[in-house]
C-alpha cells in the first residue's frame, strides 16, 4: 500500500540528487512503527529533510496494504497501523 508513498519519495530524492549535484542519497532504513512510515537515510540535506517529512506525513492517510484513503488506529491485539475500513475489517488485529 505504501510503495507509491516510497517510490515518489525515492525518485525526488534521486531527482534532487542529480539536480544539485549531491553526493547520492541511501536508504538506511524504511519500515513501518507505531502506525506510520520511518525512513532514514544517509548524506541528507535541508530539501531531502523536507521531502522526507512530507512523505512520512503522507503516511498517516494512506493505507499500508492498499494504498487507499486509512486511518491511523489500534486494532484488537493492539497494534497501531494506518488501514482503510476495507482492509481493518479484513485484519483486525
Amino acid at each position: 500500500g505504501w510503495w507509491f508513498l516510497i517510490y515518489s519519495l525515492c525518485r525526488e530524492l534521486q531527482v534532487h540528487v542529480a539536480r544539485a549535484g549531491i553526493g547520492q542519497i541511501v536508504a538506511c532504513q524504511i519500515k513501518q512503527k507505531m502506525g506510520i512510515l520511518r525512513c532514514t537515510f544517509s548524506i541528507t540535506d535541508e530539501y531531502s529533510k523536507g521531502v522526507i517529512a512530507a512523505v512520512v506525513a503522507m503516511s498517516y492517510g494512506v493505507c499500508e496494504q492498499c494504498g487507499g484513503g486509512g486511518q491511523l488506529a489500534r486494532g484488537k491485539k493492539g497494534y497501531i497501523r494506518v488501514l482503510c475500513p476495507s482492509c481493518r475489517a479484513a485484519n483486525p488485529d
